[in-house]
C-alpha cells in the first residue's frame, strides 16, 4: 500500500513467466495485495500478457477512481491478454471504468489466449463513461471481452456491476462480457447485475460468431439479472450466430 502505480505497472508486452506458486484460496505461494490506481491515466498493472502468469493471488484491487483522461479505454489487472494465465485468483476488487471492464482480463487477442483455473470473488463493477463521451461496453466479472480464446474451470462469487451510464453496450455478463468465436467451458457465477443495456447475461452478456466455432459447456448462474432493454438472460444475454457451429 501506498506505492506510485508507475512502479506497480508493467507496460508494453510481458514476454515471461510469473509463477507465484499459489493454488485456490489463497493458502500457499505469493500474494499482490492493496493495489491502488486512483486518479491514473492508466487502470491495469499489465499492459499487456504475451506470457503465463500462474499461480497468484491478488486482493484488494481498486483501479479507475477519479480517473484523469478518457483515454483509458480497460480497467482490469491485464489490459490486453494474448497469453496464458492460470490458477490466478482475486478477492476484493473495485473498478470503475468504460469500454472494456473486467477483473482479470479487459480484451482477449489474436486468438491466442488461454484462461483457466481462475476466479473472483466480492467484485464491484461500476461502469462510468468519462465525461462528453460515447462508449461501447464489454464489461465481465471476470473478462471484458473474450475473442478468439479459451476460458476453462472459471467462477466468479458475489458479482455487483451497475452499468447505467453507458451508450451503447456489447455485453455485460458475470463472467464475461462479449464472447466472440470463442470456448467457455465450466464456469459459474454468483451476485447481482443492474443495466439500462441490452445483451446482459449471468455468465455471457453477448455471445456471437463469423464462422469460427463456439462452445458454451457446463455454465451455471445464480445471477439476479436486471435493465429496461431487450437481450437479457440467466446465462446468456444475447445469442447472435451467423454461420458455423456452436
Amino acid at each position: 500500500a501506498g506505492v506510485d502505480p508507475k512502479y506497480i505497472r508493467v507496460p508494453g508486452s510481458y514476454t515471461g513467466k510469473l509463477n507465484g506458486g499459489k493454488k485456490e484460496g489463497c493458502t500457499y505461494g505469493y500474494s499482490l495485495k492493496n493495489i491502488s490506481f486512483v486518479k491514473q491515466p492508466y487502470n491495469q498493472v499489465f499492459e499487456r500478457v504475451i506470457g503465463e502468469i500462474n499461480g497468484v493471488c491478488i486482493e484488494n484491487l481498486d483501479m479507475g477512481r477519479e480517473r484523469t483522461t478518457a483515454n483509458s479505454t480497460c480497467t482490469g489487472f491485464i489490459a490486453y491478454l494474448d497469453g496464458t494465465v492460470r490458477n490466478v485468483h482475486m478477492k476484493d476488487v473495485y473498478l470503475e471504468g468504460m469500454s472494456y471492464v473486467g477483473s482479470l482480463v479487459c480484451h482477449t487477442e489474436n486468438g491466442a489466449a488461454l484462461i483457466q483455473d481462475c476466479s473472483a470473488t466480492n467484485v464491484t463493477i461500476l461502469y462510468k463513461e468519462y465525461p462528453n463521451t460515447n462508449t461501447t461496453a464489454c464489461v465481465g466479472g471476470l473478462v471484458g471481452c473474450l475473442k478468439d480464446s479459451r476460458l476453462e474451470n472459471c467462477y466468479v462469487r458475489n458479482v455487483d456491476i451497475e452499468a447505467s451510464d453507458l451508450s451503447t453496450s456489447n455485453g455485460i455478463g458475470g463472467v464475461v462480457g462479449y464472447a466472440n468465436q470463442s470456448t467457455i467451458d465450466s464456469a459459474y457465477a454468483t451476485g447481482d447485475i443492474h443495466g439500462r443495456a441490452m445483451s446482459v447475461g449471468g455468465i455471457v452478456g453477448r455471445v456471437s460468431n463469423n464462422a469460427g466455432r463456439v462452445i458454451l459447456k457446463n455454465l451455471i448462474a445464480r445471477v439476479n439479472v436486471t435493465s429496461n432493454q431487450t437481450a437479457v438472460g440467466g446465462l446468456v444475454g444475447e445469442l447472435n450466430i451467423t454461420s458455423g457451429p456452436i
